[in-house]
């Protein structure tokens, strides 16, 4: 099912519909993305692709695109620079593709590489990382384990057509069995594909390279790997190593989710766990860790760069982005498994920084109510004490599951997409997308009958 492109209807003017095929052979999402800014921009200021072209030749646009950007950051609610800037793009875009020179390089905009909505963003810690993925699917949990463990950016488990996706080929020592996976290398290389035929790359800049994915991250792989064949999946080489639940398989044949799908299990994690984060920070927390690692000499820069996929500089060219030999991807595995320190958090019991927010999380998993958290100082509280009050808490919960009759009763509703965040963080799970833009959802509620 193909989701239709919001002015669609300006590609059925053919020199538009060529500059727009043009401008995707770059990338697809550029060409949605210029195709959707153009088409606003003639909304804002009821004009048309032809008037901007012709406004451009006689001199005209400059001025108009000027006082359309004092308009834009000006007002109850001014938009951002980088915002702005866009607009300025696509219209040199598509003016340039008509052989019109719009004049626009003169138009300032402040602010135009500034992003102010990731002013306050934090990479998350290792301890915020495993509480994420605490409240997470098991598929949410491979998915994040790939991307805050090797590095991956999600277009590599799902492009943006969702026609192609790294697959169970591309782990190194993977076996399947009739009674599950099994991995051969720990840490295990995963070699992110060159598609030549395509511009949806699973590698951003086009380039073919690998990374590792640990121990941790093979466990919770494993085990989303091993639900899908007890749920009666077969398995194989060329199956995508993230797939799309059976009742969404008639959406896409190839069960190859796309980059919006892959970020919104993340982002449901996320918000579940209290953090208002992008997906795409799991990727700045691995390079974070990496930069640690290199800061106490385990790793050369070079191979940090490589493994987060980027292209290095000129002397990269000549080693790490060459096919490399195999006692040098085995040096690697090594120096990789001495950085695992910095990026794993089964080790973690419990905070050991000093993140009050986190903290307070811990302590609501394991049970404590709102009110009595607020009378604690976490602030000046000790770490050993703070993991005494929960581990007895832990304690005193299963002694009292100990002696009392569990009873489990399941609850489904279906909801509108806009009410998921809220009801995951009420204790809901989430099933299934269905169509109309619902969702089903369920809580499993255990009721104890003391004996």
């Amino acid at each position: 099912m193909t989701k239709k492109r919001k002015y669609a209807n300006f590609l059925n003017d053919p020199e538009l519909a060529r500059w727009y095929h043009n401008v995707q052979k770059g990338a697809l999402v550029t060409g949605d993305v210029y195709l959707r800014t153009l088409g606003l921009y003639c909304f804002i200021n009821k004009t048309t692709p032809e008037k901007i072209i012709e406004d451009a030749a006689n001199g005209g646009l400059r001025r108009s695109f000027m006082d359309f950007v004092d308009r834009q950051m000006a007002g109850e609610r001014p938009k951002a620079g980088s915002y702005v800037v866009r607009f300025k793009k696509v219209l040199n875009s598509w003016c340039f593709f008509n052989d019109v020179n719009p004049n626009l390089r003169s138009v300032k905009i402040p602010g135009a590489n500034l992003s102010p909505t990731l002013y306050d963003e934090e990479v998350p810690s290792q301890s915020a990382v495993a509480l994420v993925l605490r409240n997470a699917t098991p598929r949410a949990k491979a998915i994040i384990s790939l991307l805050a463990f090797s590095g991956l950016r999600p277009e590599s488990l799902g492009n943006y057509n969702g026609s192609d996706a790294l697959r169970i080929k591309d782990v190194e020592g993977i076996s399947i069995e009739s009674d599950g996976v099994e991995f051969s290398k720990v840490p295990a290389a995963i070699v992110v594909r060159q598609v030549k035929p395509t511009v949806a790359q699973l590698s951003k800049k086009g380039h073919k390279y690998f990374t590792f994915i640990p121990s941790e991250g093979l466990k919770y792989l494993s085990t989303y790997l091993n639900l899908r064949i007890r749920t009666g999946e077969k398995l194989d080489k060329e199956s995508p190593l993230i797939t799309i639940a059976p009742r969404g398989r008639s959406k896409r044949d190839n069960g190859v989710v796309a980059t919006n799908d892959i970020t919104r299990d993340t982002r449901y994690a996320l918000r579940k766990s209290g953090f208002e984060l992008r997906p795409y920070v799991f990727r700045s927390y691995f390079e974070t860790a990496l930069e640690m690692a290199e800061m106490k000499k385990i790793i050369p820069h070079n191979w940090r760069e490589y493994w987060a996929g980027h292209m290095g500089d000129i002397s990269a060219r000549y080693s790490t982005n060459k096919v490399l030999p195999p006692d040098m991807r085995e040096e690697m595995r090594n120096a990789f498994s001495k950085c695992c320190q910095y990026i794993e958090t089964e080790h973690l019991t419990i905070v050991e920084d000093r993140n009050i927010g986190t903290n307070r999380k811990f302590l609501m998993l394991a049970g404590f109510e709102k009110e009595e958290i607020e009378k604690m100082n976490l602030e000046e509280m000790p770490t050993d004490e703070l993991v005494k009050l929960i581990r007895e808490r832990t304690a005193k919960d299963n002694q009292d599951k100990y002696n009392s009759q569990p009873t489990n009763r399941v609850e489904q509703k279906v909801i509108n997409d806009n009410e998921i965040p809220s009801l995951l963080e009420q204790g809901w799970e989430f099933v299934s997308s269905i169509s109309g833009g619902k969702s089903i959802m369920k809580k499993t509620i255990m009721e104890y009958k003391l004996f």
